[in-house]
């Protein structure tokens, strides 16, 4: 299934934003790991700030331009499976971790591409992913 419109990418990224500060917050209440939980805690923060930032887009941009087609957005690549932390061990959910941001970038990175026709939104969708990139690289 592909996203075709900006409405439905907008849509999409919400969604694994939530997911994504649902699994923050697993990680940050079984984690027995300090620095592990420190990286959590800004992930949790940038993942928080995303989400208001997307609302805010969705709701400036609720004219024609929501409906923009856009071609080559597969969703199958960007969507990770929630995971119960508190099941598996910690390398499997640090794994699981590296996971979850490497398909982020890799969603933000291709959207800002193809959306590159509405600046604001396609800057935003840069920044987010090289947030994320430079938190990935630290763990």
């Amino acid at each position: 299934m592909f996203l075709e419109t900006l409405g439905a990418t907008i849509k999409f990224a919400l969604n694994q934003e939530t997911v994504l500060l649902d699994f923050f917050q697993s990680m940050q209440i079984n984690s027995k790991n300090e620095n592990l939980k420190k990286i959590i805690d800004r992930l949790y923060q940038l993942s928080t700030r995303n989400l208001k930032r997307l609302k805010r887009i969705r709701r400036e941009n609720t004219t024609e331009m929501i409906l923009e087609p856009i071609k080559g957005l597969e969703k199958s690549k960007f969507t990770f499976d929630k995971v119960v932390v508190n099941e598996i061990s910690e390398l499997e959910v640090v794994n699981c971790l590296k996971n979850y941001l490497t398909r982020i970038i890799l969603f933000y990175s291709e959207s800002a591409e193809k959306i590159s026709f509405i600046g604001e939104v396609s800057y935003v969708f840069e920044q987010f992913k090289e947030k994320y990139q430079e938190l990935l690289s630290l763990i």
